[in-house]
């Protein structure tokens, strides 16, 4: 199933476990016809560098070079976010142990010392990093697991006050974290990216130039929490097994299927 969200909201309202009555969809990236937002909220997106296409078990994604590519969105967050749920489809083998952990940078990013970014970091691990609004205190919280392994993964991301934080990646939870308020330095605007990071105050602007390398694919964001039940569903009627298929200098292998179970730990770094 492509239309992930779209095939979620229908699944869930049918059996009675409707999404978070605030969650909108903000912006869709399926890259089936190019790399238009496929939201319906007509997000300008452009591609610059080197971003392919690439074929995900007979979907398509897109490939970026990790030194050129990256996606520019005409969306801009300002004020504050009390909560967003997040989607991803990522495949990257980049290993760097003695660079910086921004080296493979990002899945989405609207900056994380204003408001958020979902990465990689240099050695595999998950990396949601965020800015609160009540003291502006950037933390940045990483996966124990690491998930560079040449391999398709699905990542699904709740942030909210019901249920804190909580990153899932082929339903296993991975990530689990306190809700620590709202997300958003006051007074600032920050347009988004994906594959590059943001510090960009209009469409395109500046960006961190680091770069992610590795495939991506349906790219979803909403800008509310999720329920545990929804997150579940998210990967019930999105998520299957992929075969082998090639990537740029890249051997995929089989994903392996877990469940939603478990507790794992996280590290957390707190910046002023």
């Amino acid at each position: 199933m492509k239309r992930i969200f779209a095939g979620l909201t229908a699944a869930l309202f049918i059996t009675g476990f409707p999404l978070h009555a605030n969650a909108d969809l903000v912006g869709e990236w399926l890259f089936e016809n190019g790399v238009n937002d496929t939201s319906g909220n007509e997000i300008r997106t452009q591609a610059y560098g080197g971003v392919s296409e690439i074929v995900r078990d007979g979907e398509k994604a897109q490939y970026f070079n990790g030194t050129t590519g990256y996606l520019a969105l005409d969306k801009k967050l300002e004020g504050s976010l009390d909560g967003l749920g997040l989607s991803v489809w990522f495949n990257t083998s980049y290993m760097n142990p003695n660079g910086a952990n921004y080296t493979n940078w990002a899945f989405l990013d609207f900056d994380r010392s204003e408001y958020f970014n979902l990465s990689i970091d240099n050695v595999g691990q998950i990396w949601f990093g965020m800015t609160t609004r009540n003291n502006s205190t950037t933390l940045d919280i990483f996966s124990d697991e690491t998930f560079n392994d040449g391999k398709w993964h699905q990542l699904v991301l709740s942030y909210g006050k019901t249920n804190g934080l909580k990153v899932h990646v082929d339903r296993d939870l991975i990530i689990d974290d306190v809700y620590r308020g709202s997300i958003g330095r006051p007074g600032v605007v920050r347009y988004g990216f994906i594959g590059d990071g943001s510090e960009a105050n209009s469409f395109n602007g500046n960006r961190n130039q680091r770069y992610f390398e590795g495939g991506l694919d349906n790219v979803v964001l909403l800008d509310n929490e999720l329920t545990d039940t929804n997150v579940y569903n998210f990967f019930s009627n999105g998520y299957s097994a992929v075969s082998d298929v090639s990537m740029p200098e890249t051997s995929l292998g089989l994903l392996s299927l877990g469940l939603l179970v478990g507790f794992r730990r996280k590290k957390i770094a707190i910046l002023a």
